[in-house]
């Protein structure tokens, strides 16, 4: 079996409506692709969020591709952007 995408969520520490959908699009993600995910969600002020540079929560990457940064991506074409990573990938 692959390794699991890493799907990481970096959120705004307090209440965010932002964070809070892309929370919920992350686990829609879980239910369409199970097993095949590794998500992970990290408060901007958690040192584990300095890696990835966090300019404006929400933050949410696939692998080590910025998804979207400041927004809520769109479901379906966060699910094709997973699909192509998980078909290829390097």
């Amino acid at each position: 079996m692959p390794e699991p995408l890493a799907l990481t969520l970096i959120v705004a520490p307090r209440g965010c409506p932002k964070c809070t959908k892309c929370r919920e699009l992350l686990a829609q993600m879980q239910e369409r692709f199970p097993d095949q995910l590794d998500c992970r969600v990290h408060s901007a002020d958690d040192p584990a969020a300095d890696q990835f540079g966090v300019v404006l929560p929400p933050l949410l990457m696939v692998g080590n591709f910025v998804a979207a940064m400041g927004s809520v991506p769109d479901a379906d074409k966060l699910a094709q952007l997973i699909e192509r990573k998980l078909a290829s990938p390097a």
